[in-house]
């Protein structure tokens, strides 16, 4: 493949290949790597810049993705600074980073991919002869996904909303729910993985995975990307991918929630939400109210159960059916299938 200058002595050049290949990289360096996914109409490949960190002793592959909507941009400084603060010559096991999963649409700024903007995270495992996304996905968990033994995917909340710091994870599974734990996030929702996405489709392969959802979409927000990180290294040390000690930052309890859902809103109008996000609500307490485009409240928003807000509309116009707010409860027992059809 194709190879420019390395940046320093302890990273490797660049290189293009037609798949992940990690026996191949050299050991106790890491390496920037762009990975041919599927080729455009006039023939270019599309490519998706990975990093690795490859340690000198053998260990867990833990991967890392971003991006995967192009424009929750927030897990792409995670990575970065995870990978600064890595030394691969002292690692056991290797780290992988995939800086920008959904390429066309993180240089569209865009949630999907291509004109028809589909959501690649409702397209997993994807097929090899399938349409364009179903394509893309497939060979990007082949030639990618398919190497890691952990997956971290990182998210942020859609156009529109904002997100707390949060993890979604399957609880049931031991291993999951640990390292859901040591992310130390706001807030845990019990979510068994939502059909065709790429948390499910890692799951079913036998591979450990959790989504943690870091802010909101379009923006960088230095305090959660330090946080996440955080707790990225926190799971490198659960793996002993690096001799450093968990650490408990105790001045965050986190909430996990057996169940969430998102209240929908019945008729359209101005929309005004009153708790913050990670605020306690009970049941039956005014959240929000609806406004005619002529000032009259037309209808007012109680809380279905007590419960923890996770993430809220930020856009005051709404339409009838749409997304108001996201509540958490924290319930005795995890069912063995939730979730709020949203990922």
């Amino acid at each position: 493949g194709a190879r420019r200058a390395a940046d320093s002595g302890n990273v490797e050049f660049d290189v293009v290949v037609d798949e992940l290949d990690l026996d191949s990289l050299a050991l106790g360096k890491t390496h920037k790597i762009w990975v041919r996914i599927i080729d455009t109409a006039v023939g270019i490949p599309l490519k998706v810049p990975v990093l690795v960190a490859r340690g000198k002793l053998p260990g867990k592959i833990l991967g890392l993705t971003a991006a995967l909507h192009g424009n929750e941009v927030n897990g792409i400084p995670v990575i970065q600074s995870v990978f600064s603060l890595l030394n691969p010559a002292k690692l056991c096991g290797t780290v992988v980073g995939v800086l920008v999963a959904n390429v066309v649409g993180y240089e569209e700024s865009t949630r999907g991919m291509g004109l028809r903007g589909k959501d690649l995270n409702r397209c997993f495992p994807g097929r090899p002869d399938g349409d364009c996304e179903a394509q893309y996905v497939y060979w990007l968990f082949q030639k990618i996904i398919a190497k890691f033994e952990v997956l971290i995917d990182l998210h942020t909340a859609s156009q529109g909303r904002e997100n707390s710091l949060y993890v979604r994870a399957s609880m049931n599974n031991d291993e999951v729910a640990a390292i859901a734990q040591l992310q130390k996030s706001q807030i845990i929702v019990h979510n068994t993985s939502p059909d065709g996405s790429l948390r499910a489709a890692a799951m079913a392969e036998g591979i450990p995975a959790i989504t943690v959802e870091i802010g909101d979409c379009s923006v960088l927000q230095p305090r959660f990307v330090s946080h996440a990180r955080r707790g990225i290294f926190n799971i490198l040390s659960y793996y002993s991918i690096i001799a450093a000690p968990i650490v408990s930052y105790g001045d965050r309890d986190t909430v996990v929630c057996g169940k969430s859902s998102w209240i929908y809103t019945p008729v359209g109008g101005m929309l005004r939400i009153y708790p913050r996000l990670t605020q306690w609500v009970e049941e039956g307490e005014e959240i929000a109210v609806i406004r005619s485009v002529f000032g009259a409240i037309v209808h007012r928003v109680p809380a279905p159960c007590r419960g923890i807000i996770i993430g809220r509309a930020t856009n005051p116009v709404a339409r009838a059916g749409d997304r108001i707010v996201h509540i958490g409860t924290v319930v005795s027992s995890f069912a063995a299938e939730s979730h709020d059809g949203h990922e």
